[in-house]
């Protein structure tokens, strides 16, 4: 991963980022007030203003000057940023402006892009996962990625959770149908479905469909798990949903989620990243970020006055 193919510094500051497909929030301006307040619609202090990681806990995945660029134009550039463990970072910033390719980077969804590439250091547990000789398929199953929109398989309630761990090698009825239940019943989901195991995958609501993606991710174990706008085609009580699932899951895995909603990300995460032109601009607590920002573009994205 030696050399680069491009120069971030450079173009970065002539690099004017697609903007115009962000939707605003509506609630975004009465976040800080939130926070000072404890208002909103769950009560914060068993979310993000609560059970912050330990500062001497070291981070589940580190990124030291993370670079990526599709067929030479850059669409992430130096990026460094710390994710703990037993915590919920969320990614924030316009449309088109990286976070969704820094989600690929993590797992090394890429990999299949022609013409990609990646430069820098991304360390899982102090390993960089591009080091010569890892093990793709390994990594992808100890981080996990749930996309936008639920890409349930045209199978069984059943077999799209047990598809993980049969192609991970187990073959025992007994230990299969051990790993599918609990998978659903991490995703909230085990009581909804445990009569229609057989039932076809699409039959299912959006928002039972998207957690039967996270089930199936959950199903091999992952450490890390990475959502992309995981709520952006639910409705409220699909979205709720998802959100209280997160603030559960978030005990044992880390977790990072990509959403353009400000008011989620004050709900459901303990550190926030805000990313604008392929660049961090900011990152750190969230209540922090919300109330205290240090940066005057971090400051107007997440008061919705962004441009």
């Amino acid at each position: 991963m030696a050399g680069r193919s491009f120069d971030c510094a450079r173009r970065y500051n002539g690099w004017a980022p697609a903007r115009a497909a962000l939707s605003q929030d509506r609630h975004a301006p009465s976040v800080a007030s939130c926070f000072r307040a404890g208002q909103g619609r769950r009560t914060l202090a068993r979310r993000a203003l609560s059970d912050t990681n330990d500062e001497t806990t070291p981070p589940k995945i580190t990124l030291e000057g993370v670079s990526c660029a599709y067929r030479g134009r850059p669409a992430l550039c130096e990026v460094g940023l710390t994710i703990a463990a037993q915590s919920v970072t969320a990614l924030v910033g316009p449309s088109g402006c990286g976070k969704s390719t820094l989600l690929r980077v993590l797992n090394r969804m890429n990999d299949g892009i022609e013409g990609a590439r990646v430069t820098g250091r991304v360390l899982l547990d102090g390993v960089d996962v591009y080091r010569d000789g890892t093990d793709v398929v390994s990594l992808r199953r100890r981080v996990g990625l749930v996309f936008q929109r639920p890409a349930v398989f045209v199978m069984s309630v059943f077999d799209n959770v047990a598809y993980g761990p049969r192609a991970a090698g187990r073959r025992e009825p007994r230990s299969v149908t051990r790993a599918v239940e609990t998978a659903l019943r991490r995703a909230a989901l085990w009581d909804e479905v445990k009569d229609r195991l057989d039932a076809d995958a699409s039959e299912l609501s959006l928002g039972q469909q998207q957690r039967l993606c996270i089930a199936r991710a959950l199903a091999v174990e992952p450490e890390v798990l990475l959502l992309d706008e995981p709520t952006s085609a639910l409705d409220p009580a699909a979205t709720a949903r998802v959100e209280d699932l997160l603030s559960e899951l978030r005990k044992t895995l880390a977790i990072v989620v990509v959403t353009h909603a400000m008011a989620q990300a004050a709900r459901v995460s303990q550190s926030l990243a805000f990313i604008d032109g392929g660049a961090l601009v900011e990152a750190g607590e969230t209540r922090a970020m919300f109330t205290r920002p240090k940066d005057k573009r971090t400051q107007d994205f997440l008061s919705g006055r962004y441009r």
